[in-house]
């Protein structure tokens, strides 16, 4: 009785160990998502002809970003 208490709670506590170690991965890649789609979209800023076109660009990308539209916005502009 108490070896089947006791593998029922080692194995409930490597269960919540592997889902924060999870999370946590999984949280470091969507992170890492994001600036790389932050990068993309000032580099494609910079390359605007005009300031004022530049400006636009950069002050749109908050926008972006929420949206999740970065690579159809970006290329159509």
């Amino acid at each position: 009785m108490l070896g089947t208490l006791s593998v029922t709670l080692v194995i409930s506590m490597l269960l919540a160990y592997y889902n924060v170690v999870r999370r946590a991965a999984d949280q470091s890649a969507l992170r890492k998502q994001a600036v790389a789609a932050r990068s993309q979209a000032t580099w494609h800023c910079t390359l605007q002809p005009s300031v004022l076109a530049r400006q636009d660009c950069l002050r749109a990308i908050p926008k972006l970003l929420a949206d999740g539209d970065i690579p159809t916005v970006l290329v159509s502009q």
